[in-house]
């Protein structure tokens, strides 16, 4: 048989591997998703707004002492 042909006991084995990745990635997908529904409420988003206001400003400082100039 030449070397560019499957049999197919390679085949199904490889199908069988890619479906297991598939659904592994699916769940890992739903996991992600449940997560993100749980933690989608008015707190998370003040808290996220914060976190992002208070990088920036502290980010703005740093960069305001690094260029002061004696």
């Amino acid at each position: 048989m030449p070397d560019d042909v499957v049999r197919q006991d390679e085949f199904v084995a490889f199908e069988t591997s890619v479906n297991g990745k598939f659904s592994t990635l699916e769940t890992g997908i739903a996991n992600i998703w449940t997560e993100l529904k749980r933690i989608n409420n008015r707190k998370t988003w003040v808290n996220g707004g914060l976190v992002i206001f208070g990088s920036a400003l502290g980010s703005g400082i740093v960069q305001a002492l690094q260029h002061m100039h004696p």
